[in-house]
């Protein structure tokens, strides 16, 4: 059994640099087993299938490629001024960029938000200048020495991969195997016994994805595994299966249904009067969290907010329909929080609001015929960010806000679709 000294170092080969947040069927949702608290990894869709893995010691990690950027790695010792050229690609923002001795990397985006072809990859590989050449990897890791935290991790791999030999494997073995698959021994690692690293050709017909897991079912050692390098990383804590998700980004994030609280939303012209009555109209209900909506001056634009059973009883699907069906209601739905939550705290809900933000590749038009064949209307484009705009689900629509933006997400015409949540306090603000 390998010790944690040993794991912890992996976990540091596996993620190297610091951790920053970043920013599938209706059918074959309902086929999911439901297990009440058992704990389960977070799920990024598509994950689990064909090749697209690589190896933690003798776990298979499956990975998605991020087609969109790009990580270079250039020659030692070489002039800032032969590098500068391959900066200057209009179709490229240069995100990460060191070039020193130490760390001779570049991360490229694209600025169409399109994948980036092979062909642009195997130009940049044929410059004598650059080393290797990898698209980005998003992928799941899970460490022990985090109490069972998950880290939904993105980050690309170089020409570098580390081997520990088993106690029966010699490095004449490993020298042998390493000529066989142009790979090249570099030196031992000082601090782990056994430990080397090696580096893959960039003319080999073989990336270190697939090298290193060549190297580790030759059954030759402990383990074989890529040497990431930019990475970010998002922290999730164990996470129980529920029926209710919503994706971040291709991580489904499941959630448990807070069936004693409700989230209304109110039409634009929708008067003080009128929310009063509606908000008073249902004796078992009252406002949460001590909010006294009377008190607000009539000119407050009162617009979202959250009433609760008064004996903590569930709140019947009966009573949401009576109240969705007033004309000055747009949206009622329960709140909810994160699976794995024992309390109160981290309570979330959605309206009829989804955002979504187009991929390079989806048309305008796109979006209008999918919102057109799921009772949905589109907003304006964000100010600020290209591409993405709010999409509101009709109150007549069959599906609410939470699962459209999951359909939507799903159609992979998206960067991301998710609700416009709204956070818990005194007043529900985004």
């Amino acid at each position: 059994m390998e010790t944690n000294a040993l794991k912890f170092g992996m976990f540091l080969l596996i993620l190297a640099g610091l951790f920053s947040c970043d920013k599938q069927n209706l059918e074959e949702r309902e086929e999911e087993i439901i297990l009440p608290g058992e704990e389960v990894t977070p799920v990024i869709e598509g994950l689990e299938k064909g090749d697209n893995f690589f190896y933690y010691f003798d776990e298979k990690i499956f990975f998605q490629q991020n087609r969109e950027k790009l990580l270079l790695k250039s020659a030692p010792n070489i002039d800032w001024t032969q590098i500068r050229p391959l900066l200057e690609d209009p179709a490229f923002f240069v995100s990460v960029a060191y070039w020193t001795e130490r760390t001779p990397y570049f991360l490229l985006i694209a600025n169409d938000e399109k994948p980036i072809p092979l062909a642009t990859i195997e130009s940049y590989k044929a410059m004598k200048e650059i080393v290797s050449v990898s698209y980005m990897y998003r992928y799941i890791f899970n460490s022990e020495l985090y109490g069972g935290t998950y880290f939904v991790t993105e980050g690309a791999h170089t020409d570098e991969f580390a081997v520990k030999l088993k106690n029966t494997t010699t490095l004449k073995q490993l020298q042998t195997l390493a000529k066989q698959n142009d790979c090249t021994v570099g030196g031992k690692d000082q601090f782990v016994e056994n430990q080397y690293n090696l580096y893959v050709s960039k003319n080999s017909e073989l990336n270190v994805m697939q090298m290193s897991k060549l190297f580790y079912e030759t059954g030759l050692f402990d383990f074989s595994s890529p040497y990431f390098r930019i990475n970010s990383g998002i922290p999730l804590p164990p996470q129980k299966l529920t029926p209710f998700f919503y994706y971040y980004y291709d991580v489904k994030m499941y959630l448990q249904q807070v069936t004693d609280k409700i989230l209304l939303k109110f039409t634009q012209d929708a008067n003080k009067e009128q929310i009063l009555d509606i908000l008073n109209s249902n004796s078992s209900l009252q406002q949460m969290s001590g909010a006294n909506y009377e008190e607000l001056l009539e000119n407050y634009a009162l617009r979202v907010v959250a009433l609760e059973s008064k004996d903590g009883k569930p709140i019947p699907s009966t009573t949401i329909e009576s109240i969705k069906a007033r004309a000055e209601v747009v949206a009622v739905s329960y709140l909810y929080k994160p699976s794995n939550s024992q309390d109160e705290q981290g309570l979330i809900g959605f309206t009829d609001e989804i955002i979504v933000k187009l991929k390079g590749t989806t048309t305008y038009e796109q979006l209008q015929e999918l919102a057109a064949q799921n009772n949905c209307t589109i907003g304006a484009e964000n100010q600020y960010t290209k591409n993405q705009f709010i999409v509101y689900v009709s109150k007549t629509s069959k599906l609410d806000a939470l699962q459209t933006s999951n359909l939507f997400h799903e159609t992979r015409l998206f960067q991301y679709s998710e609700p416009n949540f709204y956070m818990f306090g005194i007043f529900l603000t985004h």
